[in-house]
């Protein structure tokens, strides 16, 4: 419970002090031991599910993109935000993914840039300088089971 409140207030405090923008996430910023908070994990019945910090995170991630977005068009902040069960699940894939990703970028396997809108699956990842890791190495948070988000 301790460490699902550590990475949520982390992002939370970064957000506020405006050292992080939600809109284009840059995950070089989190340390280590936020990233892996942030994983994926088997559960009991044998099926990888996220971690609950993930979920909070990537929550709290697309409830400030969607404010951001709003008070960017009406240049005021929203009275209520909406949002679909589904496009908060589509979140916490695409955080999940950029976690990955960065975790790779750190091993020096890959480097990547987001372009669009990462929170709702219209952006794009661009990947470059792709270097393979070795048979022995272990994938850095890449589930290798399938992934069910229930």
């Amino acid at each position: 419970m301790k460490e699902q409140k550590k990475a949520v207030h982390w992002f939370m405090d970064m957000v506020r002090s405006k050292r992080f923008d939600p809109l284009n996430p840059d995950l070089t910023l989190v340390p280590n031991d936020i990233l892996l908070q942030m994983e994926w994990e088997e559960s009991p019945d044998g099926k990888l599910t996220p971690k609950k910090a993930l979920i909070d995170v990537a929550f709290y991630l697309r409830i400030e993109c969607r404010i951001a977005e709003y008070a960017g068009k009406h240049k005021k902040a929203p009275e209520i935000v909406y949002d679909r069960v589904s496009d908060i699940l589509k979140t916490v894939q695409c955080l999940s993914i950029l976690v990955a990703m960065e975790k790779l970028k750190r091993a020096e396997v890959l480097t990547y840039f987001t372009t669009g809108k990462w929170y709702d699956q219209t952006g794009e990842i661009v990947v470059s300088s792709f270097k393979p890791l070795p048979p022995s190495a272990k994938r850095p948070g890449v589930p290798e089971k399938a992934i069910h988000l229930n």
